[in-house]
């Protein structure tokens, strides 16, 4: 697989082009785990709430049976204290699910936030750089198959533009259907350049 080019300039092009990309999906990852915890630390409000339903729940809960104790009238004196150790109790279970939620919505904008911009930046990474890699790696792949030279010629005649032709010589297609061999090199050495690999890597 040929992921960069040979030639400097081309290459120096697709390295700065990777690192803005790796930049960009790692300035949102750290966006998002910054909206997470900004959006969790509310969560301190919903932890005192259910420690404040427990503090309740356990006191109400002490002191109906300490009134319970007392004679004739102990019963009716623990109905309040018992109605507020159930009132603590929802306090708790309203903190913890309002805990959860929290932590939910902190998880999905948190997700969102990285999430689709990274998602972006690879969709922009993947059209403009797979497809380099695809050609470059056919054409490296080329330059040590038998008959493949003559296949990057024609990928040259089909891909150049006249005045590139122009610099193989007056008549390329000729030259190829008469599988000159100068031709044919010229053709896929112009095919070569203009995917940035070096001539060296023909044989």
């Amino acid at each position: 697989m040929k992921l960069y080019a040979d030639r400097q300039d081309r290459l120096i092009r697709q390295i700065v082009f990777d690192a803005l990309v790796a930049i960009w999906v790692i300035a949102w990852a750290r966006a998002g785990w910054a909206v997470y915890r900004h959006t969790v630390a509310a969560k301190s409000g919903a932890r005192d709430l259910s420690a404040g339903g427990e503090r309740l729940r356990t006191q109400m809960g002490n002191a109906a049976r300490a009134v319970d104790g007392v004679p004739l009238v102990g019963g009716k004196l623990k109905e309040p204290f018992v109605q507020a150790q159930g009132a603590g109790s929802s306090m708790t279970n309203a903190g913890h699910q309002l805990g959860d939620t929290i932590e939910t919505l902190g998880r999905v904008l948190g997700s969102l936030t990285a999430g689709i911009p990274i998602a972006i930046a690879l969709l922009v990474w993947a059209l403009v750089r797979l497809p380099y890699v695809r050609r470059a790696s056919r054409a490296r792949s080329l330059t040590r198959t038998p008959g493949g030279m003559d296949l990057l010629a024609f990928d040259a005649l089909r891909s150049a533009t006249p005045r590139e032709l122009a610099t193989v010589g007056d008549e390329p297609v000729d030259g190829w259907r008469r599988r000159d061999p100068e031709t044919i090199e010229a053709l896929a050495r112009l095919r070569l350049r203009a995917l940035g690999l070096q001539l060296e890597e023909l044989p």
